[in-house]
């Protein structure tokens, strides 16, 4: 689990999933010009938190960068069960 790696893979599956949301619901008529607007918004602030991201990643070291990422992941899991069983 490289840190460059890791990062770079999320960002292009979470880019391509997003257009191909976005695709979908325009084509379906379920996005207005004020929500494309504020989409358009929120980009300027994800690069703002990408970069943000940038500086955190070249403190971390390697293990302390796998280890928050594992335990990010396992909070999930366990997250997602307790929503299912309840």
């Amino acid at each position: 689990l490289q840190k460059d790696f890791f990062v770079q893979a999320t960002n292009i599956s979470f880019t391509f999933s997003s257009i191909v949301m976005l695709t979908l619901l325009g084509r379906a008529g379920h996005i207005t010009k004020n929500q494309i607007v504020i989409a358009l918004l929120g980009v300027g602030i994800v690069m703002i938190g990408g970069k943000i991201g940038i500086i955190f990643r070249c403190l971390l070291s390697q293990d302390k960068f796998t280890q928050l990422v594992m335990s990010f992941l396992f909070l999930i899991g366990v997250m997602l069960i307790i929503l299912s069983i309840f």
